[in-house]
């Protein structure tokens, strides 16, 4: 699956309407109905990162791993203010 880093208008949601808990942070789901793409992206953080899957069963993996692949790359960046939700 993919694990994006990109700009805000590159990723339109079609509709909100579930939400993941993973490590403090929120991930907002949706639905593409365009070309049936379930997708969400990481809320409350200074970069937007975005994951997509196949089906409904890959939400919750998916999701865990984007927010892992975050903090490893502020890690790496040594990104310390984003480490944090800003809730």
């Amino acid at each position: 699956m993919n694990h994006v880093l990109a700009r805000e208008n590159d990723y339109q949601s079609t509709t909100m309407n579930y939400v993941l808990e993973y490590k403090g942070y929120q991930g907002f789901i949706s639905y593409c109905t365009n070309d049936g793409v379930i997708g969400g992206r990481i809320e409350s953080i200074p970069n937007l990162v975005i994951f997509e899957v196949n089906s409904v069963q890959q939400l919750e993996q998916e999701f865990e791993i984007a927010v892992d692949c975050y903090l490893e790359f502020c890690q790496e960046e040594s990104l310390i203010s984003a480490r944090k939700p800003l809730h």
